[in-house]
């Protein structure tokens, strides 16, 4: 939800701006299907049908390194490298966590999830969350960050989901500008014309007056 809600913004943001949605289409992707496999990857990887274990953890690392590969072809892209810092470090809390993205109990009682909170202390993890404590591993870079800007989008975000809509942000902003235009050059094998000048004129591109003798 906050990178579909960054998205939007990014979009409205370049149509303000003077852009067209048509100009997205001229971003140069390469080898979208690394972000195909990546995406699918991390959705089985975190989805309840997989058991929480050895071959989550397989699935994330594959996702990452298909995501960490596009995001290097495409690495002209602006707000692309963004993203990969923020799925860097997503991944450095995770799998420093044994596979599992810790959630602040506090954070989810600031936005209204106190029920699902309770849930996570009583009976442990659930699916690929866990709740936060003490002893937990990169804690700062958990999902520690309160967010509801709007009425019906209320979540917990960490640095990396920060980073990574930042970047999201950015790609659809540039990506609906308009592109610039490339530069006019004279066809190759023409040549210049040359400047003529009338006697008692002030020729172009001069500063001075071309009195006849």
């Amino acid at each position: 939800m906050l990178l579909l809600l960054a998205a939007v913004i990014g979009t409205l943001g370049g149509l303000w701006h003077g852009g067209a949605l048509r100009y997205f289409a001229r971003i140069p992707f390469r080898w979208p299907a690394l972000f195909l496999v990546g995406l699918v990857a991390r959705g089985v990887a975190f989805s309840p049908v997989v058991r929480h274990d050895g071959l989550a953890i397989a699935l994330y690392v594959l996702a990452l390194v298909c995501l960490a590969a596009g995001i290097a072809l495409n690495r002209r892209v602006a707000g692309i490298e963004l993203v990969l810092l923020g799925l860097l470090l997503n991944a450095s809390v995770i799998l420093a966590n044994g596979g599992a993205m810790p959630v602040s109990f506090d954070a989810l009682r600031l936005i209204g999830r106190y029920d699902y909170a309770l849930q996570l202390r009583d009976e442990g993890p659930r699916g690929h969350v866990e709740l936060a404590t003490p002893d937990t591993v990169l804690r700062p870079l958990a999902d520690i960050i309160p967010l509801s800007p709007l009425p019906l989008f209320q979540a917990v975000a960490s640095v990396g989901d920060l980073f990574i809509a930042a970047g999201v942000l950015l790609i659809f902003y540039v990506g609906t500008l308009r592109p610039p235009l490339a530069p006019s050059a004279p066809a190759r094998g023409t040549r210049a014309l040359p400047t003529v000048v009338t006697p008692g004129r002030r020729p172009e591109g001069r500063g001075e007056l071309d009195i006849p003798a």
